[in-house]
């Protein structure tokens, strides 16, 4: 189809004429201009000249005339005859006149219309030259544009030979229904697993990006004897679609031998998690080829020392290969070393900087924009085996490599193409792709790994049609994965996706020993290992237990404050945040700050303070800093209601103690918000009852009689005594009435909970109904089963009557 297609636009192109006839048709429009100047300028001159015509504008006589038409008439027979008379005279004084001009001072210079000719016949030269200067450079600037788009329709005709591939892909995801954009405007934005759309055109401008980078080195690489990169291939879950956060893009680049050189690809016997492949570097016979075309160019076959003399500095087999064999981590050093000096030629050099990260076996690069954002990449490189969508890579994740010159046999090519398929064909509301987000993006151990999940769902997705994956078959096609996972490890057989599949569709090209290969487990090292099979049942397990608290919490939802979120969202920030089915608080604080970090930045305020995250385990701690250096400090602890009440079980809380990150503390701090919010509305002006609670509870005097205790004394004398006695002029005497009851309740080693049972708390403080119903609890037990601690609660309480002892006499 595409050639077709290159056909049909070629003879729907309009025809151009040749070089020679534009330029000859230019000068004749030039030479025709110059001629045309004196006319253009005397009809001018002319029409400047004419008498008025008929109008309003006319002469007093001309327009009496023009009203009265028989008049008018009359005196113009009157004229024709005088003019016949005057003829006679007009003769005569024609030859005196011409004694008259030569004799006396008059000259025709002396009429305007002549003098504005003289004056144009002045500046005609200069006029005409400027004007063929002007359309000299015009009809050059014609030819040398007509010129260069030539080159580059023949040069763009050539790429579009080179990249056939590329252009494949993209017309893949056209056909998918993503819309073109500026691309590299959409390198940096926020995090990529909030929207399909933003991971898309993220990916179309990595490709671009690469494909710009890619086109400086084959440029240089192209009439030298090292391997030519061509056009990348996006694999892995960020170019398939499923990728959990889009933070890193891989690419393929394979790698083509240069001129006077072969790969020879050395394979095992079957696919091994120990890469046993190797790439053997071939010299070829060039003497009867076409591509001889430049004069230094020897046969490294029949003229081999003089190819070294040659190419001395240049050579593969020297450079990139240990022994024969192309070397995987001299390859990635060399291609690091390009990289790093064509950056500053691309594009895209202008508006980001380039850092390439160490990697052994690859090429990682991050790139950095002028906010500070970063985005990584990294292209892994590949040789094909013949021509189909099966390489060998230099890096694989599942691969384990022997030595340098071991490659792993990678089918990435195979699988993004298998998830292209599918997104040709799949309706709009299927979930395959988070099934395997779900699956494959998040393993829960080491054995179980993203490789072999991910294999078992695109297995399922093989035997299910894409109808059965709409959004109402959620729950059961997240059990059918489960089931089918399960069975293949009692088995203890997975059969590898691409060996001797007969359901795989026809544009996934494979070599003809895999298509009638027979079924490869992947399973084999559980059968040999007893203890990686007992580990993968635990890893099971878990998996297992983490999906029924998926599917647990995406029944009860309704009930959740994150009911509102999509399905993706729900799901993911269930996987994220919690450990087993429990929500874990520090995990959860942990993504809350990553988020407020990637969010302050679209806010307002973001225009006049500084941003700093503080570091905090259950809780999201802030630092605001303005202009002027001043500082303010905020604290953002997280909740989670109990019911429609004012108690909440919250991530952090001062008196509590927390066993494990899946623990909450049960907080009252809503309530007792809203307690001292109803004292604040009833109280009068001049109440000092928030003094006193400061005093107390503001400033403790040790650990055991803490804030809290000494706040829950203060907050019941509040309630006992009406907010009429809290005036100024009770001031020594509401003291007193504290300590006496902080006294009172040590010495019986028993202070309620101010919220168990209370039936004096305002009616908007809602509370859970065991709450209300429940008996007064001891917040003070830890002082009856201590005595140490309740000796030092009197010795604390001691120093508090001293210091208020201090302070009732500074007062008198």
């Amino acid at each position: 189809m595409g050639v077709r297609y290159k056909g049909c636009q070629q003879a729907a192109a309009p025809v151009r004429p040749a070089p020679a006839v534009r330029e000859l048709a230019a000068l004749s429009l030039l030479l025709w201009a110059m001629a045309s100047t004196r006319v253009l300028v005397f009809l001018v001159l002319s029409i400047l000249h004419l008498p008025p015509m008929a109008g309003p504008w006319l002469d007093r006589t001309t327009w009496e005339h023009k009203q009265q038409p028989e008049e008018f008439q009359a005196s113009l027979e009157q004229a024709s005859l005088k003019e016949a008379s005057l003829k006679e005279e007009s003769l005569k004084e024609a030859s005196l006149k011409e004694e008259i001009v030569g004799q006396s001072d008059f000259s025709w210079g002396s009429l305007p219309l002549f003098a504005t000719m003289q004056l144009w016949q002045f500046w005609e030269v200069p006029g005409n030259l400027v004007l063929l200067v002007e359309l000299c450079s015009w009809l050059l600037k014609g030819i040398h544009q007509q010129r260069s788009r030539d080159v580059e329709e023949s040069s763009s005709s050539s790429e579009e030979m080179e990249s056939s591939t590329e252009e494949k892909e993209e017309e893949e995801e056209k056909e998918n229904g993503e819309e073109d954009s500026d691309c590299e405007g959409h390198l940096f934005r926020e995090p990529m697993w909030r929207s399909s759309c933003r991971v898309a055109d993220t990916r179309r401008a990595v490709k671009k990006l690469v494909g710009d980078l890619l086109r400086v080195l084959q440029q240089s690489l192209s009439d030298g004897f090292f391997p030519v990169p061509q056009p990348a291939i996006g694999v892995g879950s960020a170019f398939e679609g499923w990728s959990p956060c889009g933070h890193e893009y891989c690419l393929l680049v394979p790698l083509k031998p240069p001129q006077g050189h072969a790969f020879q690809l050395e394979l095992g016997t079957a696919w091994e998690v120990l890469a046993k492949n190797r790439v053997r570097v071939e010299m070829v016979c060039t003497c009867t080829r076409s591509t001889r075309v430049q004069k230094n160019t020897v046969c490294f076959v029949h003229q081999p020392y003089e190819a070294r003399q040659i190419n001395q500095d240049s050579s593969l087999l020297s450079n990139l290969c240990t022994g024969r064999y192309l070397d995987a981590e001299k390859t990635a050093r060399w291609f690091q070393g390009l990289v790093s000096s064509a950056w500053d030629k691309t594009p895209s050099s202008r508006r980001y900087a380039l850092r390439v990260l160490p990697s052994s076996r690859s090429c990682k690069l991050e790139l950095t924009d002028a906010s500070g954002r970063c985005l990584s990449v990294e292209m892994v490189f590949g040789v094909q085996r013949g021509d189909s969508d099966v390489f060998l890579s230099s890096q694989a994740p599942e691969a384990i490599f022997q030595s340098s010159t071991t490659w792993a046999e990678s089918y990435a090519v195979a699988e993004a193409k298998f998830f292209r398929h599918l997104a040709r064909q799949a309706p709009q509301d299927t979930f395959h792709l988070k099934c395997l987000q779900l699956y494959a993006g998040t393993p829960v151990g080491t054995v179980l790994s993203s490789f072999f999940l991910k294999t078992a769902v695109m297995h399922v997705l093989n035997f299910i049609p894409l109808s059965g994956w709409r959004t109402v078959s959620y729950h059961t096609r997240l059990q059918d994965i489960m089931r089918y996972l399960r069975s293949c490890l009692k088995k203890k057989s997975l059969a590898h996706f691409f060996f001797g599949n007969e359901l795989l569709p026809k544009d996934i090209v494979l070599p003809p020993a895999l298509q009638e290969a027979e079924p490869f487990n992947i399973f084999e090292c559980l059968v040999q290992g007893p203890q990686a099979y007992h580990k993968a049942l635990q890893e099971l397990q878990e998996l297992e237990e983490r999906f029924e608290g998926i599917l647990h919490y995406r029944s009860q939802s309704s009930l959740s404050p994150l009911a509102t979120l999509t399905l993706q969202d729900t799901i993911l920030t269930y996987i994220r945040l919690c450990t087993g089915r429990y929500l874990d608080a520090e995990k959860t604080a942990r993504w809350f700050q990553g988020l407020v970090s990637s969010a302050w930045d679209k806010t307002p305020s973001s225009r006049r303070y500084a941003l700093r995250v503080l570091p905090s385990s259950r809780s999201c701690k802030l630092e605001l800093t303005d202009a002027s250096g001043r500082c303010l400090s905020v604290e953002m602890v997280f909740g989670v209601q109990r019911g429609d009440s004012d108690v909440f079980l919250s991530s952090q809380a001062p008196e509590a103690i927390f066993q494990s990150s899946t623990t909450w503390a049960e907080s009252y701090a809503v309530a007792e918000a809203k307690f001292f919010r109803h004292l604040a509305r009833q109280a009068p002006q001049d109440t000092f009852h928030l003094k006193c609670l400061q005093l107390y509870a503001g400033t403790p005097v040790g650990t055991v009689l803490s804030s809290f205790f000494l706040k829950t004394a203060v907050m019941h004398v509040l309630n006992f005594i009406p907010l009429s006695g809290w005036r100024t002029a009770s001031y020594h005497t509401r003291l007193q009435d504290i300590m006496r009851y902080l006294r009172s309740c040590l010495k019986k080693k028993s202070l309620a909970h101010f919220f168990f049972g209370n039936e004096l708390l305002p009616k908007d403080i809602v509370l859970p109904p065991a709450l209300q119903e429940a008996e007064p609890f001891n917040i003070f037990e830890c002082l009856v089963q201590g005595p140490q601690a309740y000796h030092k609660a009197l010795q604390e309480l001691q120093e508090l009557e001293e210091r208020f002892e201090g302070i009732l006499h500074y007062r008198v």
